[in-house]
């Protein structure tokens, strides 16, 4: 550094006098002046000796100036990375075949790794290590960024890191060391004469590793007998889940009675998109689960855990796979009509048995809203319901359920069908206006329909519940209410206009 900076007359308190083949004669001193050199180049420099007699006397002889032409023999190892890529020995092309380009070995030699610069062009410094440039100086450079090797969680990753002397190297051996994660085992292989070495490393990343979402850093350094260096680092970063949905129907009208179900589907390409078969064979599974909802009428929209009552997920066996499909069944039952429900479901993320929580990617989400349809009813399997006791569960004579319902030909016995109960009026509202129709009320819909309230509000749960009584039963407009009118004689009166 001194001699870089033409510094003189810098001591050197520390010499030797050297016999060849006789090794040191005298040794007087124990410090030295570093001057940083260049690898291959040529280097001059001079150095003046004297004799230091005593302190007391000084310098009392001087022998000159000596000038030296030294050339710095020797090279940095070239080190080089071999590795797989994260999908194989399954990667395909866009046509989904084998491609036995991508599922071959993968070898680069970064520039930090060739003991060329840390540094990279500012346009290769975040490509792949096959890919990056080196770059002198510091104008227009960024330092190189480190190979990053994707690994999966509780997956044993093997990869390779090898180095060698340059040709012509006057070195006679070449030694790897290895810095980084307690997740490694590195066995080391030394070629005969230990011109090159190679460091075999198996990594298995646990399951905390893939709950942080975060990656392990190692570092391998290429030492030549010379003292030569070169070194680089890799970033093991774990693959995290990430489950999705397959499309499907969102929107559906259900009925009183009657069996809906719907196949829900979800696959987990992972981060870095591998084929689902082939983030199966790394251990990721896929679970599909109920995650709430709401209930909504005109007057509210409740939350609810889990599922509506009366539904479930039904998971095949095994019940987490890749691609994993579950059913959702459910058959309405009275009282759930005239709501509409919006049921979320999620897709998880498994590493072989265990759920990695704390991932925001370990979970997706998919809505359903399902409307449960008033007025209607599905009749069970034969001889499990008359036409009697329907009418006595709602309340209404068995004639005038019969009478929108003509083929219901035995009273005795209503088949496996779909029952209309009546018919549906949807509130509305009317522009200049002062009769009855231009505000219906519950009251008014009741003597209209030769009904009473209390029916009505049987017929229509909700409109019944809390929320409903609350706001007094308010209609709203283009809200529907299920009337199941009487057709006996006195009984209903129809208004019209002013009446």
């Amino acid at each position: 550094a001194a001699v870089a900076a033409g510094i003189s007359g810098v001591p050197i308190e520390r010499y030797r006098v050297l016999e060849a083949g006789a090794g040191v004669l005298q040794d007087n001193g124990n410090t030295s002046v570093v001057v940083n050199l260049a690898f291959n180049g040529a280097h001059f420099f001079q150095v003046s000796a004297k004799n230091l007699q005593s302190e007391t006397l000084g310098y009392f002889s001087s022998f000159g100036n000596v000038s030296n032409n030294s050339l710095l023999l020797g090279s940095p190892p070239v080190m080089r990375l071999r590795f797989n890529g994260s999908c194989a020995p399954y990667c395909t092309n866009a046509q989904g075949e084998l491609d036995a380009l991508l599922n071959a070995e993968r070898s680069c030699a970064p520039p930090q790794a060739r003991g060329a610069s840390d540094w990279c062009t500012a346009e290769t410094y975040a490509r792949t290590c096959e890919e990056q440039v080196s770059c002198a100086g510091a104008a227009g450079c960024v330092r190189c960024e480190d190979p990053v090797l994707a690994v999966f969680a509780q997956s044993t990753y093997v990869f390779q890191v090898s180095a060698g002397l340059a040709a012509g190297d006057a070195s006679s051996a070449v030694r790897i060391e290895a810095t980084g994660s307690a997740m490694a085992v590195v066995v080391m292989k030394t070629s005969e004469g230990g011109g090159s070495v190679s460091a075999e490393i198996s990594f298995t990343p646990d399951l905390e590793m893939s709950r942080q979402g975060g990656y392990e850093r190692m570092c391998f350094e290429g030492i030549t007998g010379q003292n030569l260096r070169s070194s680089f680092c890799v970033r093991l970063r774990v693959t995290l889940s990430s489950p999705e949905f397959t499309s499907f129907p969102v929107a559906h009208r259900l009925f009183l009675g009657c069996a809906f179900e719907l196949p829900l589907t979800a696959s987990d390409r992972t981060e870095i998109d591998l084929d689902p078969q082939v983030a199966l064979s790394k251990g990721y599974l896929v679970g599909i689960f109920g995650a709430g909802g709401a209930q909504i009428s005109a007057y509210r929209g409740s939350s609810f855990t889990g599922l509506p009552t009366g539904s479930e997920v039904v998971s095949p066996s095994p019940a987490r796979d890749n691609p994993v499909t579950s059913r959702f069944r459910w058959t309405p039952q009275r009282f759930q009509e005239g709501f509409v429900y919006e049921i979320q479901f999620e897709a998880r993320g498994f590493i072989g048995g265990s759920e990695v929580v704390g991932v925001a990617s370990n979970r997706s989400t998919a809505a359903l809203r399902l409307e449960v349809v008033r007025c209607r009813f599905c009749a069970g399997p034969a001889g499990t319901t008359t036409l009697a006791a329907l009418a006595a569960e709602w309340r209404s004579p068995w004639l005038s359920v019969w009478g929108g319902n003509h083929m219901l030909v035995d009273t005795d016995d209503v088949p496996d069908t779909q029952v209309v109960l009546g018919p549906t009026l949807q509130v509305s509202a009317t522009e200049g206006c002062t009769g009855l129709l231009c505000n219906d009320a519950l009251r008014r819909i009741s003597i209209r329909y030769g009904v009473t309230v209390e029916e009505l509000l049987w017929w229509n749960p909700d409109l019944a519940d809390e929320a409903g009584r609350g706001m007094h039963y308010q209609l709203h407009v283009d809200q529907e209410v299920c009337i199941l009118p009487n057709t006996c004689a006195g009984k209903a009166h129809v208004f019209s206009g002013d009446f």
